[in-house]
């Protein structure tokens, strides 16, 4: 209970005591009672007296969102803190972005676009023709508080139709697109950690219908029971250079600990891998005292100097086969005489227990700016009685009078954040099915996701389909959040 309040017949009390106690007079009833299951007119209004019971409680109650005290479940920053409405608004960080369209046939403005695209994804719209159906049924005073324009002949507002979404999508300047995103994402004001990992988009390959493969091109593959006569006329064709079966996209991204707030992603062509986009993805972020945590394929020199020296942060980065002598120089300390951590959790079906062993002795291992290895022991009883045990090796420049045994811990475990975005995306939002293909589609819809997920699960309790249950169904609060 954060407010109080009573009623004071103005006819035979002036409310002197509720006054000198703080309460505070905001108007008077209509006059109604109720009566058994009824309400009736009275004729004698009662003056409404409220006073609440901390400070700063009748503004958390006028609030468009929860206050975190308030929730049922505390989010971890308090939304109407946010900078999302006005010039730091999610909508004003898409007016910054580019239009790249052409002049002649336009009818939405690109902010526009891109704000009922982001409102359909946050809504749970997994595709360009969910999102374009989501707009279709959107009221007139939502298209235009999203920065709609009016039609000139009948003055109603328009949604755009699903062409023009994936027009928009597949020929946005991506750049400014993922770093007006980022940018937003960052100034909420969040630090800790940062999990770079890779994913690919398995829907986004350029593939033809089954079969196209092995027919020449220009003709169609057989159906079935379909028969060719064959006559003495007819002269073999020689088959026409084939168009190459394009690779998915595969994305590089980055993603704050247990908030999983996308701060930039990062395209990798088909002729290049992660290990040098790493470093033009942190290149445009401050990172200056913050932690970088990835996987075994990072675990390289070059990466561990450019994240230290470059950037002014830590690396903690885990150790495998990919560097076997590294690896078996750390595996040959004699970790038996070291003293252990153990961490003990129960959920999501399993029962794992983590033991770890830190040690300071790494100048002979010769990676840069190594400051501490460890040695990290899982154990994983699951539901159906499977054990699983696995031993992982790893590095950090953390100084031990920066970061003990239960703190390298929780960053291990804290990089595991990325791999459950990955899973929301593939599951919640079928992400690996999705046939976006051409130009920057994938990649524009990837960076849409990744907004829906950290605002949801930032701002919003429960699960990620909780939440886009929750915004399909509270159009003004939708709104809100991307400062409409």
């Amino acid at each position: 209970v954060v407010l109080a309040e009573t009623f004071v017949d103005g006819a035979r009390f002036r409310g002197t005591c509720y006054r000198a106690a703080g309460w505070t007079e905001v108007g008077q009833t209509a006059g109604y009672g109720k009566h058994d299951m009824t309400f009736s007119e009275h004729g004698e209004p009662k003056q409404v007296w409220l006073r609440p019971l901390f400070r700063g409680a009748e503004a958390w109650l006028v609030e468009p969102f929860d206050a975190p005290l308030l929730a049922e479940q505390p989010s971890r920053v308090d939304l109407n803190r946010v900078p999302l409405e006005g010039s730091e608004g999610l909508l004003a960080a898409m007016r910054r972005v580019p239009d790249t369209r052409g002049a002649r046939g336009k009818r939405h403005a690109l902010n526009f676009v891109l704000g009922v695209a982001a409102c359909g994804v946050l809504a749970g719209m997994r595709g360009y023709k969910q999102v374009a159906d989501f707009a279709a049924h959107l009221p007139e005073e939502a298209l235009r508080r999203l920065g709609g324009r009016p039609q000139a002949g009948t003055g109603r507002w328009r949604p755009p139709s699903e062409p023009t979404i994936r027009r928009t999508l597949t020929r946005i300047d991506i750049r400014a697109f993922e770093r007006e995103l980022g940018g937003l994402l960052a100034g909420l004001g969040l630090h800790g950690a940062i999990a770079i990992d890779g994913k690919t988009l398995r829907g986004s390959g350029e593939k033809g219908p089954p079969g196209w493969e092995s027919a020449p091109s220009g003709e169609q593959p057989p159906s079935e029971g379909d028969v060719s006569p064959a006559t003495p006329e007819a002269q073999p064709v020689a088959p026409e250079p084939r168009k190459p079966v394009g690779k998915p996209q595969h994305l590089l991204v980055a993603l704050t600990h247990g908030t999983s707030l996308a701060l930039a992603q990062q395209a990798v062509g088909e002729k290049t891998n992660e290990i040098p986009k790493l470093r033009e993805l942190l290149e445009p972020l401050d990172i200056r005292a913050r932690v970088v945590t990835a996987d075994a394929m990072h675990t390289q020199s070059e990466t561990a100097q450019f994240i230290v020296e470059r950037k002014g942060a830590d690396y903690l980065l885990t150790v495998k086969n990919n560097q076997p002598t590294l690896r078996r120089l750390l595996a040959a300390k004699d970790w038996r005489r070291l003293p252990a951590c153990t961490k003990r959790e129960k959920g999501h079906g399993r029962i794992e227990t983590r033991t770890i062993q830190v040690t300071d002795r790494v100048a002979g291992l010769r990676f840069p700016h190594a400051a501490q290895g460890f040695r990290v022991e899982r154990d994983a009883l699951l539901s159906n009685g499977v054990r699983r045990h696995e031993v992982v090796y790893g590095l950090t420049s953390l100084a031990p009078d920066r970061a003990g045994p239960e703190d390298i811990l929780r960053l291990v475990r804290g990089h595991w954040t990325v791999e459950s975005v990955h899973h929301i995306r593939d599951v919640t939002f079928d992400e690996d099915r999705h046939q976006a293909r051409k130009g920057n589609g994938p990649q524009a819809m990837a960076a849409l996701r990744n907004l829906a997920i950290g605002l949801i699960k930032t701002f919003i309790p429960g699960t990620v389909p909780h939440g886009h249950r929750t915004l399909s169904h509270n159009l003004p609060r939708l709104l809100a959040l991307v400062g409409a």
